[in-house]
């Protein structure tokens, strides 16, 4: 069950980057949580690899409930969407204006 909302929200978030990509301001973000640490993308990327499998554990190894384990799943599927954005781009694709807060974009991903 992991596995697949994992792939279902990585799809979401590039379906939705896909047809919506010609119609909104694409930002690229080198950095962690509003830029944060954007002149060190090694480390940025080594952080999100880490959020990444320590979501994915806690899927496989704990003893979750139903519910629980679809929300961390779908966390799982956030964290392992901008690890293939950072793998595959180079930094994460931010396409979503925040309301009332000027120049703040986020992704699908960052919902989820």
């Amino acid at each position: 069950m992991t596995g697949l909302i994992i792939i279902i929200c990585i799809l979401i978030e590039y379906s939705a980057l896909f047809i919506l990509g010609d119609f909104v301001n694409l930002i690229f973000n080198y950095g962690a949580a509003f830029g944060l640490f954007r002149e060190r993308p090694e480390f940025v990327f080594i952080l999100s690899a880490v959020a990444f499998f320590a979501i994915l554990s806690a899927c496989i190894f704990f003893n979750l409930k139903i519910s629980t384990r679809l929300g961390v799943s779908i966390m799982a599927g956030g964290a392992a969407s901008n690890l293939l954005e950072r793998i595959f781009v180079g930094c994460v694709v931010d396409w979503i204006p925040a309301l009332f807060i000027p120049d703040l974009y986020f992704n699908l991903a960052d919902l989820e």
